[in-house]
């Protein structure tokens, strides 16, 4: 399942409850204080960020074995 990528801007424009809400349907938790704002958009963007980056690396391996097939 795909999921919308979120930019810094348009998470700060969210109330905390849609956070939350966007947070659960990522699979993610924060770790702090989950009373911030910040908190709930750092979370975020670094999930996105680690699923991205092992994207790239997927993407990387199959190119890998396209190339030696």
């Amino acid at each position: 399942m795909t999921h919308p990528t979120y930019t810094q801007q348009a998470l700060l424009r969210d109330n905390l409850k849609s956070l939350k809400r966007i947070a659960t349907e990522l699979g993610v938790t924060p770790t702090g204080d989950k009373r911030a704002t910040d908190t709930w958009v750092n979370a975020i963007l670094t999930h996105q960020s680690i699923q991205l980056q092992k994207l790239d690396i997927v993407l990387k391996g199959f190119y890998v074995l396209l190339r030696f097939k």
